[in-house]
């Protein structure tokens, strides 16, 4: 794919040529799905020699951690499956413990079971320029050789928890939606639900019959389409016995998809925005027949600007009796009451964030450095004078990935940071969607990586980088090309927008 060309292009000045082994050794770090395409694609390009670093004592990344009731994935499950293995889904949006159960399937039918360490967190890696390998030391303190490095940890990984003033007074449980507390009762609790992204209006339909009373906090409302959760027979019938109608469906949805939104939201196209926004607002009006509480979940912005949500629950479960909607940010907790900025206040038993995730921590919590010489070469050092200086590539300290990356990561088309050789990101900055699948973005991030793993056995390369002026050019023209998106201009703030302003790495 084109990716793959211009990151190959990109990195062969600063690929240094000195013979390497044959063979390729790979360290992966994460077994969500991002991990288990990468050991899937290694197979079948031949390279066997990987071990895939789970700090978990089980597979399955974000759909491993996130249990909390209705979880499900949020666009058609034809689309959250890998596209060169189809399955037998037996719901159009399916819940978690079915893509669990695909993820095993996977992990069955390829082999990737001894490949996988369990329990076992990766603390640092190293990279040593005069072998061109990197030396992976887990939290246990053993270490292994690598040649390359794969970090596939997801940015659905580490919960973003508001720090609220006086939360810490709060005398019942309280926790996130990732780490949810399944000793905790919900039957007839008088339950706060702080935040309305996609995991809170799955959530709120699942526990609203249970609860005494939901006081939902809504700082602003989202854009909500309708969707049909439940397969047809037939369907499902076909589903499990034609690989061909999975992969007819998968088609249908991939081009309507990108038909539909695609290039309106990355061009910001009002007139296609507007029709979908008036099918939203159908649905509104449908589903809430109080003209008050309609005007409260009425979004004010464009369409698109923060992630689309699908849902037939969500509308009806606010209207029930026992529901208050709060539009207003939570301003402080004083013990068992949270008050919010308009001055409403509810007193509650527990409290759950449905906050969403700090995409930014991802790349932090592994000692990733580099030597200076090894840096500056992998970087290029005519091409990136400034940019070296400003990355602290001219230091005589090692150069530090999470120092790099900070709270604004930058990538080459999310593949390869400029300074860190035989060092590859799955789903790295700047490729989340706002309107398709991201088990296709990794597989693209795979399959680029691929093609330069076996340029790198090809050409018995010791090892293969970005250049740091590559890096620089394309995340120009990519900030470019972001101003005009629905996500910068489009009236709202979210994750796809950093604190300056520009197109965060969630794009």
């Amino acid at each position: 794919m084109g990716a793959a060309a211009a990151a190959a292009a990109a990195a062969g000045p600063a690929a240094a040529a000195a013979a390497g082994p044959a063979q390729l050794s790979v360290a992966i770090v994460g077994a969500g799905f991002s991990g288990l395409c990468m050991a899937i694609q290694l197979k079948k390009a031949g390279i066997h020699d990987f071990t895939i670093f789970e700090a978990a004592d089980a597979v399955g990344g974000t759909w491993r951690d996130n249990t909390y009731p209705g979880c499900a994935c949020d666009i058609p499950s034809v689309l959250y499956c890998f596209s060169f293995e189809p399955y037998p889904f037996t719901r159009h949006y399916s819940g978690q413990p079915e893509i669990l159960r695909y993820q095993q399937h996977c992990i069955d039918k390829y082999g990737l079971a001894p490949h996988i360490r369990l329990s076992t967190r990766v603390a640092a890696a190293a990279f040593d320029g005069a072998s061109g390998t990197w030396a992976v030391t887990t939290a246990a303190g053993d270490t292994v050789t690598a040649r390359v490095l794969v970090l596939a940890r997801g940015g659905l990984a580490v919960p973003s928890v508001p720090c609220f003033p006086g939360m810490q007074s709060f005398p019942g449980p309280s926790f996130h939606t990732a780490r949810w507390d399944h000793s905790v009762e919900l039957t007839g609790k008088r339950v706060a639900v702080v935040g309305t992204g996609a995991s809170a209006i799955q959530l709120v339909p699942a526990i609203q019959p249970l609860v005494q009373h939901l006081t939902l906090f809504q700082r602003t409302p989202p854009w909500v389409m309708p969707r049909k959760t439940r397969m047809p027979g037939w369907a499902v019938e076909a589903a499990a016995g034609s690989s061909w109608y999975n992969k007819v469906q998968r088609r249908r949805w991939f081009i309507g998809m990108e038909l539909l939104l695609g290039g309106a939201l990355s061009r910001n196209k009002q007139r296609i925005l507007k029709l979908v926004e008036k099918f939203g607002l159908a649905h509104l009006q449908a589903q809430v027949p109080d003209h008050q509480l309609r005007a409260a979940l009425a979004p004010s912005y464009s369409v698109g600007c923060k992630r689309i949500l699908a849902s037939d629950e969500y509308y009806p479960a606010l209207c029930q009796p026992n529901v208050s909607v709060v539009t207003s940010a939570v301003k402080e907790v004083r013990g068992s009451v949270i008050v919010a900025e308009d001055g409403s206040e509810a007193e509650v038993d527990v409290i759950i964030y449905a906050t969403g995730f700090d995409l930014t921590a991802t790349h932090h919590g592994i000692d990733i450095t580099v030597t200076p010489a090894a840096a500056a070469a992998a970087a290029g050092v005519a091409a990136a004078a400034a940019g070296a200086a400003a990355a602290g590539l001219g230091s005589a300290a090692p150069l530090s990935f999470s120092k790099v990356m900070g709270d604004k990561p930058r990538a080459f088309y999310g593949l390869a940071v400029a300074g860190f050789p035989n060092l590859f990101l799955i789903n790295g900055p700047n490729t989340g969607l706002g309107h398709n699948s991201m088990i296709y973005m990794a597989e693209c991030g795979v399959n680029c990586i691929v093609k330069l793993l076996r340029r790198m056995r090809r050409q018995r390369l010791k090892w293969l980088a970005v250049t740091a002026a590559a890096q620089a050019r394309f995340n120009e023209e990519l900030q470019a090309r972001l101003r005009s998106s629905v996500w910068l201009s489009g009236g709202c703030g979210s994750w796809y927008v950093n604190k300056d302003g520009e197109g965060s790495s969630a794009l």
